[in-house]
């Protein structure tokens, strides 16, 4: 009789240790997949706020470009020797990497942050080039940037010359 009721106390604590294994195998999948449903959400809320952010700040830099054209159409000068004091000024109170201006037939003279001169640069085939000589702001595609080996997005703003 006793070895029944051996048997009968290893069954019933066999079959409890399986009953908290698989009870902690399931509360385990269930809290990776709350985890993952959690951090989904998160990076969904986290993306959607830089992009908010990255938004506004293109909106910001498209305004204050549109400053800058607005003063050098006013100016009627086009070409580099009288923008560059202009350009550099300017440059120096922002934070774009380069700035410059590209003429009608899409050859352009680029200033950096720290005073290097690109000239004649052809953007005569640039879709944000196309689209600023129409008359609209436009922002290039991400682009490796030759001079620096970073990555640049290029801003393009129309400027009209009243003159």
């Amino acid at each position: 009789m006793e070895k029944k009721k051996l048997k009968f106390y290893y069954r019933v604590v066999t079959v409890i240790c399986l009953f908290f294994l698989i009870a902690g195998v399931c509360f385990t999948i269930y809290m990776m997949a709350d985890n993952k449903k959690k951090n989904i959400s998160y990076f969904e809320e986290a993306t959607g706020s830089m992009a908010k952010t990255i938004t506004s700040l293109i909106q910001s830099n498209m305004e204050t470009l549109d400053g800058v054209a607005l003063t050098i159409g006013q100016m009627e000068v086009t070409d580099l020797e009288h923008l560059l004091p202009v350009i550099r000024e300017i440059n120096n109170r922002n934070s774009f990497f380069r700035m410059g201006f590209i003429d009608a037939g899409g050859s352009g003279d680029m200033v950096d942050m720290d005073g290097t001169i690109h000239q004649n640069l052809d953007f005569s085939q640039e879709h944000f080039y196309q689209k600023a000589m129409e008359g609209a702001n436009a922002l290039s595609d991400t682009v490796d940037d030759p001079y620096s080996g970073k990555y640049i997005n290029y801003y393009g703003v129309p400027v009209v010359i009243r003159g």
